[in-house]
This record gives C-alpha cells, sequence and structure tokens, in this order.
C-alpha cells in the first residue's frame, strides 16, 4: 500500500515560518507618529531594523496569537516611529526605511546577532538599489545553526511637509 504523504524530512508549508502581514510605509504628518505594524506565523521572535540599526526590543509590542485562519501560533510586532527619530536621520542619511526580521529561535549569544549584521551588511553591498527597492523576502540559515531568520519587505517612512 503505498500513500501520498510527503517524507518526514520535507516541511509542510503549513508550518513555515512566514510574514502574513508585511509592514506598511508611512507618512509623518505633523506630530502624528508612524506605526509599523507585522504579523508572522510560526515564529518565536520578531524584531525591528530601521537604517541598519536594530530598535530597542523594549519599544516593540509583541502579541502572540494563533492565526485564526489556520490555528498557527503568530505573533504581531507593533512599533511607534517618532517625527524626531527621522529628523535626526534625515539629516545623514536621507531616508527612514524598516523592515521585520523573524526568528525561529531565541538568540542565545550575542556572537549570533554580530554574524547576522555583518551577513546582512555583505548582502547589502553585492544588491544594488534596483533589487532593494523591489523589496524582496529573504531567507537565511545561520551556520552551525538551526534558526531561521525571514526579513519582510521594506517600509519607508516619510515626513509630510
Amino acid at each position: 500500500m503505498t500513500t501520498n504523504s510527503p517524507p518526514s524530512s520535507i516541511a509542510s508549508s503549513s508550518h513555515l515560518m512566514r510574514f502574513v502581514e508585511q509592514p506598511q510605509s508611512e507618512w509623518i504628518v505633523r506630530s502624528r507618529s508612524a506605526h509599523l505594524r507585522c504579523i508572522a506565523i510560526n515564529a518565536q521572535r520578531i524584531r525591528v531594523k530601521c537604517n541598519s540599526n536594530w530598535l530597542n526590543d523594549e519599544r516593540i509590542y509583541l502579541e502572540r496569537f494563533a492565526d485564526p485562519a489556520s490555528n498557527e501560533p503568530s505573533i504581531r510586532a507593533n512599533v511607534e516611529i517618532q517625527r524626531a527619530e527621522l529628523d535626526a536621520w534625515f539629516a545623514d542619511l536621507g531616508e527612514f526605511a524598516c523592515q521585520c526580521w523573524a526568528f525561529s529561535e531565541e538568540k542565545s549569544n550575542e556572537e549570533e546577532n554580530e554574524d547576522l549584521d555583518s551577513e546582512e551588511e555583505e548582502e547589502d553591498e553585492e544588491d544594488d538599489r534596483e533589487e532593494n527597492e523591489r523589496k524582496t523576502k529573504t531567507q537565511i540559515q545561520l551556520k552551525d545553526s538551526k534558526q531561521s531568520i525571514i526579513r519582510s519587505d521594506i517600509a519607508r517612512i516619510r515626513l509630510a511637509f
């Protein structure tokens, strides 16, 4: 008797870590802050990186829940971006871009954080600006680790004058 089930080494697509809500680009008007929000399924952690800098985890409000459609474990991340942050960045860089990062495991030491930063910098040097504008998703498997990481689309925060 044969079965049509996939081999156990192949993960079902329903168990893969993925973003079901991407952060959206926003305008900051007057003193109204921008709010970035993303939702990841089957992730254990979400962090937010803006202009190559990790935001302090204390700024990110995380809510854990079961996805209503699939009943899979989900995390919703919300972070507020204030006008003062953009004013400081625009003086130097001219653009403010943020991205959610979802992790399958908790970090065990700071060395992994450093590896992740250097790995992304190398990717950024190789990618041209046009490819970055397409907001491509990537999945990274860290060396000597079972940790998976996915990046969301890039959200741009702009000032309305």
